[in-house]
């Protein structure tokens, strides 16, 4: 194997193990879960954008589309609000903990931001 071809093919391995890290969840039933459609406080919304925006959009990307992660923006992963909590508190695989660095209310704020964005997908 040339070393071009190596190199291209680590690329692939990593940038596969990259999207299964985060993993968009478990329960991949094409539909909306309930808690998408929940009323959000736009207090929260913007403070949850703002974290977003200093912590996520590397990966996750600045619209929810995807990048590194997976895509937020998607509303068809049937995942209730506390799927979206324990992920951000907890990581899984490539995604990072931020139980250490965020608060609770931080944390839920985050949820309330990417559940804004995925209700007003479903408005279209």
């Amino acid at each position: 194997m040339t070393t071009i071809t190596r190199r291209i093919a680590t690329v692939v391995v990593v940038a596969a193990l990259a999207v299964a890290a985060c993993g968009g969840g478990d329960d991949e039933t094409g539909e909306p879960h309930p808690d998408v459609t929940v009323p959000r406080l736009p207090a929260s919304v913007t403070a949850g954008g703002e974290i977003f925006a200093a912590r996520c959009t590397s990966c996750h990307g600045a619209n929810l589309g995807g990048g590194i992660g997976p895509s937020l923006a998607s509303v068809g992963n049937g995942q209730p609000d506390a799927f979206y909590v324990d992920r951000v508190t907890n990581g899984k695989g490539g995604m990072p903990a931020f139980g250490d660095d965020l608060s609770e209310g931080e944390i839920r704020s985050v949820v309330d931001f990417i559940r804004s964005i995925q209700a007003a997908a479903l408005e279209g």
